[in-house]
C-alpha cells in the first residue's frame, strides 16, 4: 500500500509533467530555429571534420602487414 509521501510525489511529479508539457506546446517554432551563425559554425565543423577523416585514412601508425590503418571516425 502506498504512503501518503508516495501518492503526493506521484502527484507532483505528474503536475511537473503537465507544466512541463504546456509550457513546451506554447513555444513558438522560432525557439527551436537555428541562429544563421550557430549553422554556419556547425557547417564549417562537419566539413572540417570530414577533412580530418579523409586525411585520416592514408594514415598508418603499423607497418603495412599489419592491415590496420588510423580512420576510425
Amino acid at each position: 500500500m502506498a504512503t501518503v509521501v508516495e501518492l503526493d510525489r506521484d502527484r507532483t511529479r505528474q503536475a511537473y509533467d503537465r507544466a512541463a508539457d504546456r509550457y513546451l506546446q506554447s513555444l513558438p517554432l522560432e525557439h527551436f530555429m537555428e541562429s544563421t551563425d550557430q549553422s554556419t559554425q556547425r557547417a564549417i565543423t562537419v566539413e572540417s571534420l570530414e577533412l580530418n577523416r579523409v586525411r585520416a585514412e592514408s594514415w598508418s601508425f603499423l607497418p603495412v602487414g599489419f592491415g590496420l590503418v588510423y580512420g576510425g571516425f
